[in-house]
This record gives C-alpha cells, sequence and structure tokens, in this order.
C-alpha cells in the first residue's frame, strides 16, 4: 500500500518495486513524508527515533489507531512503537536502534574521512 500511495504521488503509471532504482525513488519519497509529518516532533523538536520507527511501522492512520507513531492506549505517553505492551511493534524496536546505530557509524567514518583529507592537504 506504501508503495503505491508513493508511486501515485510521483506520477507513476506502472512500476516495479523489485526494481532497485524505482525502490530507491520510492523509498527516499516515503523518507519524505515521514519528514514532513508533524508527528515525528517531541515537544517541538524532531525525535530522530521517529523517522526510522515510521518508515518501518507506518506512520499514524487519521483514525489514531494504527501506525508506530500513534499514540499508546496502553501506554500513556508513550507512541505506540515504544510501549512494550505493544507486540506487534516488536521489530520496529529493534529496527530503530539498528538504523541509529549505522547512521553515528557513517557520521563517524565521514569525520574520520574530513581528518584524513585535512591531514593530505
Amino acid at each position: 500500500y506504501t508503495a503505491q500511495r508513493m508511486a501515485k504521488s510521483l506520477q507513476l503509471g506502472s512500476y516495479d518495486i523489485f526494481d532497485p532504482q524505482t525502490n530507491i525513488r520510492l523509498g527516499t519519497r516515503y523518507l519524505k513524508y515521514i519528514m514532513t509529518s508533524p508527528l515525528i516532533m517531541e515537544d517541538d523538536a524532531v525525535d530522530p527515533r521517529h523517522i526510522p520507527a515510521a518508515y518501518n511501522g507506518g506512520i499514524c492512520n487519521k483514525a489514531g489507531t494504527v501506525g508506530a507513531l500513534c499514540h499508546s492506549v496502553k501506554c500513556p505517553r508513550q507512541r505506540a512503537w515504544e510501549c512494550n505492551l505493544n507486540v506487534g511493534y516488536h521489530q520496529t524496536r529493534e529496527y530503530v536502534p539498528l538504523v541509529l546505530s549505522y547512521k553515528k557509524a557513517f557520521e563517524d567514518w565521514q569525520r574520520e574521512m574530513q581528518d584524513v583529507q585535512q591531514s593530505v592537504s
């Protein structure tokens, strides 16, 4: 369903989700959609954990009942993906720290490469 929605927003008549170029195009469109959603905000700031959570578990439907960023009924003051009582988001709870660890590793690598470039020049 998400790929169909993103393909429609890109005005793609037909598409192959297994084509790497198309898959990346649809995925980046979805990330843009997520990053412009007010639901990624927490106390007037972007919570970086909410971006991969929404990518993996969905943002939140209009009824506010399905999606990783919906507010949890079972755990007050938490999003659905954060609440251990919501067994449907077990994978998302594992996915978020993994993605954030890759992000940190990439940022560390970038800093190291900048240091190398500065020391060479």
